[in-house]
């Protein structure tokens, strides 16, 4: 009869159990890179799919709360190349093992922000986001340039809000495509001609108004902004502000104001930059270098525009507040005179008092004289 002791006897259970704490305690969280395939995505708001690439392939899964976390702007799509950040596990029930996903990104969209915070990093070291560098708007700005797309949601919005806040105003549009290959370059040239404009500072007729010229924005069809700098500049009124914009869009959409030209240019501006690029949680590199970052378009039109009408209503109230005190004033002038002159009365008063005392005591000396002789 054998002494060996008994084995260990394990429940299929337990054993997947195990494994997936010895999986979940070795590994923690891990970063992949892969293909999307067999993805399903059911009315749950979970996603789940295969991870592979030439050799091998992995079940994932990723769970509706990282899914909104993660603010996906498009669900991902089979056969996209993906990183991923997730814990290794096992789906007990069936054995497998599978990846729990908590982040997932476009895998060019990973060299993409790779890139953006090196560039970041290093103007960062150089100064050129430095506090003190950051120059106050304007409080009365005399003119406006707004550096954007002519066509868009952007360009509408800022001239509304201009228009609204400050009729009358000075508004210069300066047309630049904000995305693609051509974008950096086509801003660079529009910051350098205002930059040059600015340094000369340039003027125009009254009606040369970039509001009132019809034929601004295709002064750069089919030709490069800077051969055609001296037609643009007569549309061009006198500033002393600029607005930087676009609209919302993807990392990629925005990757014109992560070039370094772009804000290089920006940082060499003579006169303040606001920035109204995308939407709130957007953020480019241009906006850390500008004097003002806005978190919209619209916003970036409140920050630079005087409103004329809070400025009436409070001129109009420092108006009655002034007509007041000078009534006041003038109430206090007239009590003081009106003083002044009693004290003047007040003499001649008792002068003519002790004249009719004298004449009195006058009158009975001769009455007692009188009544002397008598005797």
């Amino acid at each position: 009869m054998s002494n060996s002791p008994s084995p260990t006897v394990l429940t299929v259970s337990q054993l997947n159990g195990s494994v997936r704490e010895l999986l979940e305690f070795n590994y923690g969280r891990i970063w992949l890179r892969g293909e999307i395939s067999n993805l399903s995505a059911p009315s749950s708001g979970h996603l789940y799919f295969t991870l592979k690439d030439d050799g091998a392939q992995v079940r994932a899964a990723m769970f509706k709360g990282a899914r909104v976390a993660a603010r996906l702007q498009q669900p991902p799509q089979n056969g996209q190349q993906v990183l991923v950040r997730a814990r290794v596990s096992l789906y007990a029930p069936r054995g497998d093992y599978q990846l729990i996903v908590d982040h997932l990104e476009d895998a060019g969209r990973g060299a993409l922000q790779q890139a953006f915070e090196m560039l970041k990093a290093r103007l960062a070291a150089e100064g050129l986001f430095a506090p003190e560098r950051k120059r106050p708007l304007p409080a009365s700005p005399r003119g406006i340039a707004v550096v954007t797309s002519p066509s868009g949601a952007a360009v509408r919005d800022i001239l509304h809000v201009l228009a609204r806040r400050a009729p009358g105003l000075p508004v210069s549009i300066v047309p630049v495509p904000v995305q693609g290959t051509e974008a950096p370059p086509a801003i660079v040239a529009a910051l350098s001609l205002l930059a040059a404009l600015h340094a000369r500072d340039f003027r125009v007729m009254p009606d040369a108004r970039a509001d009132a010229s019809p034929d601004r924005d295709a002064l750069l069809a089919g030709q490069d902004l800077v051969e055609r700098a001296e037609q643009l500049s007569a549309t061009i009124a006198p500033f002393d502000v600029v607005i930087v914009a676009r609209g919302g869009g993807s990392l990629e959409d925005l990757w014109a104001f992560n070039d370094e030209s772009v804000v290089r240019a920006l940082a060499a501006m003579p006169v303040p930059v606001v920035s109204g690029i995308g939407h709130e949680i957007d953020f480019t590199i241009a906006d850390f270098v500008v004097d003002v970052r806005a978190p919209t378009p619209s916003a970036a039109a409140e920050l630079v525009s005087p409103d004329q009408q809070q400025w009436r209503e409070q001129i109009g109230s420092a108006g009655e507040r002034l007509q007041r005190a000078l009534l006041r004033s003038l109430q206090q002038h007239r009590q003081r005179l009106a003083a002044l002159a009693a004290r003047l009365r007040s003499p001649a008063r008792r002068l003519q008092e002790q004249r009719q005392h004298l004449d009195e005591l006058e009158l009975r000396m001769q009455a007692a004289w009188q009544r002397g002789l008598r005797r």
